[in-house]
């Protein structure tokens, strides 16, 4: 404290200039030439509500704002300024907002040889007491008038009926004279919720007591109501008992209680439904005040943590720098991790401001905001950019893999059917087609991951069909394994991609299986969401659950404890549900074991189901093959021929429709990527002169969407059998 004094003391320019800043006065400093300002202290923002930076560039903006009524006070100020003369000006400030501020301006002329070369001065703002000036004046005037002209409105009444009034109370009750108020009873001008009240005193001046001022409504004689102030005391009125009561106006104090509550109910409102924790702090780091949004975010009472250290609550637990050693006016701004009630980790940003006190930090004030659903959004926009670099790759490899894959595919076919049947060559043969096929469903996993297909939406009977796909489902589980099923009652129909459902579960399934060391089970149950707006679809099995340094990561794209697996299952499966409206999420359920839950929308009855048309060839022997790579168009050639179709094979896109002119093509089979073109754009080139020719189209890159048997277009995805090709072949041909 010593050494913060000694330093302070050293730095006289910096003492002044916080001195200025910290005043709750405007100091200025004005050129005494042309009166346009060189420094305005910080308060002159708070008080009149314009920009600091406006009192120093515009030149005339002290005239340019006085009072209409003040604007005289600008050449007061030259003249006495001219005269090198210290003086006092009181006068009014227009300030933002529109309000009057008066001021008391203490001018101080700085002159050279009897030139004025600079003014300096402070504006203190004295609204408060002028308007306690001018309200002691009007009491004044009051009082003056009460005595001469009796203004506070007096009455008399003899047993409970009005003999005297004065022109105050006739004007009080909007009476045109006393005529109207005489010889009327006083219960006649009370508010019925007032006069039980009002005959409650009358006993009391009955038994000769004095009733000091109560506040009721009376009514005047128009009907309406008004606030007022009465006070009653016994008085002998013409040899009579009588009671003089002198009522005041107080409509205007209701107004002003009632905006000052209002007031208040605002800034409440403001303080106590704001989102942001706001703390205050004593010097020990202590919590000494909590605001009620620290309720609603972690579940805490208030009265839990007053008084308990705030590194107790906020982790990390280390010491903030505010908290210890703060320089003057710092402000530390970070992120702390808040676990709230619940076990939840709420992510906040915590500003901590110190407060001095004669330059001794006396406490701190601080504010949480919670930043969790953006630091979320954040670390889910920056997975996205790496899955779209990742995805771009991986759709590269996979293309240039399934065409390595179709490359093989016809030839195993081409020896099958002309090597001679041998055990050791079947042997080969069926570990190569086993080979393919794995690598086939590893580069379709990562294309549906890189390029996920649009969702075909449409309404399912999930009675139909989720038995019949568990029954082909549960052919693939072992024994030991036992598949069960629920759907709950009030369950019927779902809106989504069936397809895209189906694999979802079956990953889902095989994912338990692999779960299940030994003998167990899973169980697949359907239940409707609580807002009856989504389905939920639980796969849950009995195995030993899920690791808790696994849960985070577990839909991560490439994560994986499998020894063969691709890390892609379950985020595709993720992405899939999203893509239809849906979610996937986990948890590890309290008797053992994983459960995952995939929401589906919910639908309320079924559409029309669109049979698929046949896919048998007739009469189709011309075909147009258009492929680029050497090994996969020489192994389908050679499949085709061997089918007893002619068959012609053209490798870039400048050849194709001069090939079509020449041998007229019943059906074309066409590569998507090829090195001059887009086989998708050869459509309507070859439409042009072959009207409605079938078209396959064939890629290892994405799975397409665009094929439509009815327009007599399908397509493949690499690689394919030739039963595949066949059968689409057959499709498009006999399509309509």
């Amino acid at each position: 404290m010593v050494t913060a004094m000694h330093q302070s003391t050293n730095c006289p320019e910096e003492r002044r200039s916080r001195l200025l800043d910290a005043m709750p006065a405007i100091a200025w400093s004005a050129s005494a030439k042309n009166f346009k300002f060189t420094y305005v202290s910080p308060a002159a923002e708070t008080l009149l509500g314009y920009p600091v930076e406006r009192w120093l560039n515009e030149p005339q903006f002290w005239v340019s704002h006085l009072h209409p009524e003040d604007e005289h006070v600008a050449m007061l100020c030259h003249n006495e300024t001219l005269a090198c003369r210290d003086h006092e000006l009181v006068y009014r400030m227009v300030a933002a907002d529109g309000h009057d501020v008066w001021l008391r301006d203490y001018v101080n002329v700085h002159s050279v040889d009897g030139v004025a070369v600079e003014l300096f001065g402070v504006m203190v703002d004295i609204t408060r007491e002028h308007a306690a000036e001018e309200a002691s004046r009007e009491s004044r005037e009051n009082f003056r008038r009460m005595v001469e002209l009796s203004p506070d409105c007096i009455g008399v009444h003899v047993d409970g009926t009005f003999a005297y009034v004065n022109q105050a109370f006739v004007q009080l009750l909007g009476a045109k004279s006393e005529s109207e108020i005489i010889g009327r009873t006083v219960l006649s001008f009370v508010d019925p919720s007032n006069q039980q009240d009002v005959r409650d005193r009358f006993g009391q001046l009955n038994a000769g007591e004095s009733v000091p001022y109560i506040r009721e409504r009376i009514v005047r004689v128009d009907g309406s109501l008004l606030d007022v102030e009465v006070a009653a005391l016994p008085l002998r009125y013409g040899n009579r008992d009588a009671v003089q009561v002198i009522a005041r106006d107080i409509t205007e104090k209701v107004r002003a209680q009632q905006a000052l509550e209002a007031s208040e109910q605002r800034y409440r409102e403001l303080v106590e439904d704001v989102t942001d924790i706001l703390f205050t702090l004593d010097r020990e780091g202590r919590f000494v005040s909590l605001s009620r949004s620290f309720e609603r975010s972690t579940g805490y009472g208030i009265e839990e943590w007053i008084g308990r250290p705030f590194t107790e609550l906020f982790t990390p637990h280390a010491m903030p720098p505010a908290l210890q050693h703060a320089p003057n006016d710092s402000r530390v701004i970070r992120e702390y991790d808040l676990p709230a009630r619940s076990g939840e980790v709420v992510t906040v940003e915590v500003s901590l401001q110190p407060r001095f006190v004669d330059g001794v930090m006396s406490g701190t004030i601080g504010m949480a905001r919670d930043v969790t659903e953006q630091r979320n959004i954040a670390r889910k926009l920056e997975q996205a950019k790496q899955l779209n670099s990742l995805g771009q790759v991986a759709a590269s490899l996979a293309h240039e893999f399934n065409n390595v894959l179709m490359g093989i595919q016809p030839f195993v076919e081409v020896i099958a059917r002309n090597v001679p049947a041998a055990h050791g060559v079947d042997d080969a043969l069926d570990h190569i087609r086993r080979a393919i096929s794995r690598g086939k469903r590893a580069s379709q996993e990562i294309l549906r991951f890189a390029n996920p297909k649009e969702p075909q939406l449409f309404t399912v009977d999930v009675r139909r069909w989720l038995p019949a796909f568990l029954a082909q489902l549960g052919a693939a589980l072992p024994p030991s394994i036992l598949l069960s099923s629920s759907i709950e009652s009030r369950v019927r129909f779902l809106r989504g991609d069936r397809e895209h459902l189906e694999q979802v579960i079956t990953n889902l399934v095989f994912n338990a299986r692999e779960a299940i060391t030994v003998a167990g089970t899973i169980d697949v149950g359907v239940s409707l969401g609580a807002d009856g707006e989504f389905l939920r679809i639980t796969v849950a099995d009995s195995g030993s659950g899920i690791a808790p340094q696994m849960m985070d990561r577990i839909f991560e794209p490439l994560y994986t404890t499998k020894r063969n697996g691709t890390g892609l299952g379950l985020a595709i499966a993720r992405r899939l549900m999203e893509r239809q409206g849906g979610a996937l999420t986990v948890e590890n359920r309290p008797e053992g074991g994983a459960a995952f839950h995939a929401l589906v929308p919910a639908a309320e009855s079924a559409t029309p189901v669109v049979q698929p048309l046949g896919c048998t060839t007739t009469g189709v022997k011309r075909i147009l093959l258009v492929e680029d790579d050497h090994s996969v168009g020489a192994g389908l050639e050679a499949l085709l021929t061997a089918e007893g179709y002619e068959t012609t094979w053209v490798r870039c896109a400048a050849e194709v429709c001069e090939a079509a002119r020449r041998i007229q093509p019943e059906v074309a089979i066409i590569d998507v990527n090829l090195p001059d073109g887009n086989g998708i754009d050869l459509v309507g080139l070859l439409r042009v002169e072959h009207e409605d020719l079938p078209i396959v189209l064939s890629t290892g890159h994405v799975e397409l969407t665009i094929g439509c048997a009815k327009k007599r277009i399908l397509a493949l995805m690499k690689p394919y059998e030739l039963t595949e090709l066949l059968a689409a072949i057959g499709t498009v041909a006999a399509a309509a």
